[in-house]
């Protein structure tokens, strides 16, 4: 253990360091300072566990260096000593929250005892620090656990239920049987913005928090786990006193989503249903899985079991409307084809309730011409979709109406670019050219500039690095670090100046990529270089 002896008098740190038996009383070290400055400088180095501080010090006294510790975070216990007995220095010491206070003279065996007391106390608060860094890791060992069981619990129907509730007991979870619990799949509409960087473990936490929060009135708890396909899975039970109606559990849900959308604004929907025993749970979640997937609109709502809708399959001729397309894509009229296959799908989304099945059955159709157009046209399938996000993105368009809406209107963009004659294609590049001259020193986005010309983003890309010979995302950068070179050369500009007039933000960043755009140099290296052979 160490103690810091902080007193601007040589001679009464001396008497201090030699009079006391620190051995005798378990100091292993002791610091020596003559000045608060020499003291914080002290505890950079070593954090003391007591520190014995003079009170009035020349500059700054004993108070303050105390005020100083307590705002940097120092847990060192203050043992003020001072020869004045002045009532406003004790207030104030007990106030900082100074262990004791010693009226000068003392006796070295009377400031051993306080030293004593004082050691006592940090051994103490070390071993409630001890005791509750262990509480937080068996916390989480424990909260680790839980979600393993759960996982079980919901995907192996194979468990033995039994088994699985007398190792949930043991972990405190309590589950009567006799009381009512419901199961809940929570999907997220793609992570939101402020979400992007959290892990799933961490939104899990969030949830699980919230739910237990809006639920605990009640008397119900909540268990939450990550569930498949990105969703998260939530098994609310009651305590032993637990009664929620269905309406106030529906309103507390409602909370929840409205929670979610004005804190992280991160849409949702929420399916649930009624787990009529726990050893059924694995079948109450594939039902619930099957409700999502049916939602293939993405409506941002709570989802009952009683809800499931009888979808209309046989009144879809889908075979009918892609003869249509087939003739609208065959005669060349693009927008006309476009216009038709959407407003199919809406038709669909309007008075069929539409399902998964049935947006599958209208995918199908719909590639299924889109490959007869291309073949008539020589082009392959990898023409059509010349990067692997935009295959991807095709291959899942079944599995919501977004996705779907998003192919429709990327086909109709391929297609209506296999029209545009070589002059008009070379106008557009101007109009582009035009818009990043006009623009460079703003951050370009690929959707500013189509908005801007007009333009669907995917044509402007392949459009560019057809005619151009390198991808927009090059050409901008490259003429960001033209300007930018102009600048360092031929004006005094500040570099992080500069930075901005070319859209950066982030100066380290920019600094890198000119770098790595000019020949290695830095742009305070270059505009050295350039100045010496001007002289």
């Amino acid at each position: 253990m160490t103690v810091l002896i902080v007193d601007d008098q040589i001679n009464v740190v001396s008497g201090l360091v030699l009079g006391i038996h620190w051995d005798k009383i378990g100091i292993t070290k002791v610091l020596k300072a003559y000045n608060a400055y020499e003291a914080k400088e002290q505890l950079k180095k070593t954090e003391a566990d007591i520190v014995l501080c003079d009170i009035e010090m020349p500059v700054e006294n004993g108070l303050s260096l105390c005020t100083y510790c307590r705002e940097q975070g120092y847990s060192s216990k203050f043992i003020f000593l001072t020869a004045h007995a002045d009532f406003m220095y004790a207030k104030e010491a007990i106030q900082l929250g100074g262990f004791d206070y010693v009226l000068q003279p003392a006796s070295y065996e009377e400031i051993e005892k306080v030293i004593l007391r004082a050691k006592d106390q940090v051994l103490l608060s070390k071993k409630v620090a001890q005791m509750e860094k262990s509480r937080h890791l068996f916390i989480k060992q424990r909260d680790s656990l839980i979600e393993g069981l759960c996982r079980e619990w919901c995907f192996d129907k194979g468990t033995d239920w039994e088994r699985m509730r007398s190792k949930l007991k043991d972990l405190g979870i309590v589950l009567f049987e006799d009381k009512t619990s419901w199961l809940c799949l929570i999907h997220f509409f793609e992570k939101s913005h402020m979400l992007q960087d959290w892990e799933d473990s961490l939104i899990a936490y969030a949830i699980s928090n919230i739910l237990q929060e809006l639920f605990y009135p009640y008397g119900y708890h909540c268990l939450c786990w990550i569930a498949k396909e990105g969703d998260y899975a939530v098994y609310i039970y009651a305590g032993e006193d637990g009664i929620i109606p269905e309406e106030s559990l529906n309103n507390q849900l409602e909370k929840f989503r409205k929670c979610f959308i004005s804190y992280y604004s991160q849409e949702l929907s929420c399916y649930i249903k009624v787990c009529d025993s726990p050893q059924k749970l694995p079948e109450e979640y594939e039902f619930l899985v099957n409700m999502r997937r049916n939602n293939v609109g993405a409506q941002a709502e709570i989802f009952w079991s009683d809800q499931q809708t009888r979808y209309k399959l046989e009144n879809i001729q889908l075979t009918k409307i892609g003869e249509q397309w087939e003739s609208l894509l065959k005669n060349k009229l693009y927008d006309s084809f476009a216009s038709d296959a959407k407003e199919q799908l809406y038709h669909l989304c309007r008075n069929e309730n539409i399902n998964a099945e049935i947006l599958n059955r209208f995918y199908q159709e719909f590639m299924r011409i889109i490959y007869l157009h291309i073949n008539a046209l020589n082009v392959s399938v990898n023409d059509l979709f010349q990067n692997a996000q935009d295959l991807e993105n095709a291959c899942s368009a079944y599995t919501s109406v977004k996705k779907m809406e998003w192919l429709i209107e990327y086909v109709h963009a391929y297609f209506n670019e296999t029209e545009v004659s070589p002059e008009h294609a070379k106008t557009q590049i101007d109009s582009i050219f035009q818009y990043i001259r006009m623009h460079l020193d703003q951050d370009i986005r690929r959707t500013d500039i189509a908005e801007a010309v007009h333009l669907n983003p995917n044509y402007i890309s392949r459009l560019f690095k057809s005619i151009v010979g390198i991808s927009l995302k090059e050409y901008i950068l490259q003429e960001k670090m033209k300007l930018a070179a102009h600048f360092v050369r031929e004006t005094n500009l500040p570099i992080s100046v500069i930075a901005m007039k070319v859209g950066y933000t982030n100066f380290s960043l920019f600094t890198q990529t000119y770098k790595k755009m000019n020949g290695g140099f830095t742009p305070m290296e270059e505009r050295k270089q350039y100045e010496t052979e001007e002289i």
